[in-house]
Order: C-alpha cells, then sequence, then structure tokens
C-alpha cells in the first residue's frame, strides 16, 4: 500500500493523488447538498409559517390565514414530495437524482421536518386565548355564553 502511494503520489508531481482527492470532496458536497437532512431543511424554511406538528397527535396542522387546521389531506407529505423532485430536477444531484424522488426519502424528509422546531408544538401551544380559535371552556362562560349554546333557557340549567 505505501510503494503504490509512493508511487501515485510522486507520478506528475502529486497531481494524481489531488485529482483523486479533489474528486471525493467533489463527491461529499454533493452528497450533503442532497441528503435527507439538507432537504427537510429546505423544507422547513418553506413551510415554517404554515405548517405545524403536533407529535403526542401525530398529526400536521396547516394555517388557512385565520386559524391552525388539522391537516388531513397529506399535505405535507406532498410538499415534501416537491421539495425532492424539485431537488432532483437540479443538474449537480447527477447520480442521486433517481433517489431523491423515491417514497422512503419523501418519507424521511417529512419525518424529519416534524422534529424541526420550527413546526413542533406541543398541546398546551393551543387554544392559549380562548376566544381565538375555538369554543372556550364552560368555566369560562358568561350567562350569555351559556345561553346560547344551549338555545335559550336560564344559566343555572348549564
Amino acid at each position: 500500500m505505501r510503494q503504490w502511494t509512493r508511487e501515485k503520489g510522486e507520478t506528475y508531481g502529486g497531481r494524481e493523488l489531488r485529482r483523486i482527492w479533489d474528486k471525493l470532496a467533489a463527491a461529499a458536497e454533493v452528497a450533503a447538498k442532497f441528503s435527507e437532512d439538507d432537504l427537510a431543511l429546505r423544507f422547513s424554511d418553506e413551510h415554517a409559517d404554515d405548517l405545524r406538528y403536533l407529535a403526542i397527535s401525530s398529526r400536521w396542522y396547516r394555517w388557512t390565514g385565520s386559524l391552525w387546521v388539522v391537516e388531513q389531506t397529506l399535505q405535507a407529505f406532498d410538499f415534501a414530495r416537491a421539495i425532492c423532485r424539485q431537488a432532483a430536477t437540479d443538474p449537480a444531484a447527477g447520480k442521486v437524482a433517481r433517489e431523491l424522488t423515491r417514497a422512503r426519502t419523501v418519507a424521511a424528509v417529512e419525518k424529519l421536518a416534524r422534529a424541526d422546531r420550527r413546526h413542533a408544538t406541543e398541546h398546551q401551544e393551543w387554544n392559549t386565548d380562548a376566544w381565538s380559535f375555538s369554543v372556550p371552556a364552560k368555566e369560562e362562560w358568561t350567562d350569555d355564553d351559556r345561553r346560547r349554546a344551549t338555545g335559550g333557557g336560564s344559566a343555572a340549567n348549564c
């Protein structure tokens, strides 16, 4: 092994080893640019404001412009798929392009994005202002709220 290294290193004034090293460095750079983690970061950069993930319920939530709704159409997966497709069209992707469009890569991107702090949320963060998103807790209701909720009648019946 030493003999080979010495011979190759001395060939052309050490240029052969430099060429091999540069080729490996370029391949590592391409691999990092198209890694699942990098793609998940792209996903989060693009959707940080409109998607949240609640791990306790294993659900994505989408911002409609006025409230957060449970995403029931796999839109987060579709967004991850679009990110992967876009990356696959990059000429720098080369041989990696086909791997980027596989379902397991798309699923990995979506799964990594769930843990991104820009998406991850806890259930305590939801409905902190009882009047902003949904019906307030009953102990916060006024007598008028109780009458409306029960269709009229006495507040004592609630």
